[in-house]
């Protein structure tokens, strides 16, 4: 089990790859894209993971584990956020747009501030729930829960628009 703590100054992208469980301190970047990578092992968020750039793409791969938030909520800051899990994901985000594939587990997000599901859409073998604090809920791509489970959407303070839903296995 690792922890992370990474702070560029200058311009570039920067990619973490993990063959093991990894705790994220903080990332921050002056301008380029992150992505993190684990080959096994859980994906915990402690802190905020960000660009200063406002048009920087975050990529968060468990690919045989899951992504959650730890102890001390972080917040990832992106212009896209791609989520890839085998289990269980749980975030709090600030995005524009969000696109996730968990084949294993449930997806749960928190967005501050708007959110528009991307083309690829939220796809989950499980329970899916999103939460808007602020702005509306769009979406450009479908929203793909399990046989039998449950697609939550909480848009307290603006409006769910041209949300397409989908409760089965595909």
């Amino acid at each position: 089990y690792s922890a992370l703590a990474a702070n560029m100054t200058a311009a570039g992208n920067l990619a973490i790859d993990s063959a093991s469980s990894l705790e994220v301190r903080s990332i921050s970047i002056a301008n380029g894209s992150i992505a993190v990578n684990l080959s096994a092992g859980d994906l915990t968020i402690n802190g905020p993971v960000a660009s200063r750039a406002s048009l920087t793409n975050i990529t968060l791969n468990a690919s045989a584990g899951g992504i959650a938030l730890g102890t001390s909520v972080g917040n990832i800051t992106a212009n896209v956020l791609d989520v890839r899990a085998q289990n269980d994901v749980s975030l709090s985000t600030n995005v524009a747009t969000l696109v996730a594939n968990v084949t294993g587990g449930s997806f749960s997000a928190v967005e501050n501030n708007g959110l528009t599901i991307g083309a690829t859409g939220i796809r989950a073998t499980n329970d899916v729930s999103v939460t808007v604090l602020a702005g509306n809920l769009d979406r450009t791509g479908a929203i793909t829960a399990g046989a039998g489970d449950t697609i939550t959407l909480n848009v307290p303070g603006g409006d769910r628009k041209s949300t397409r839903l989908n409760s089965s296995h595909e």
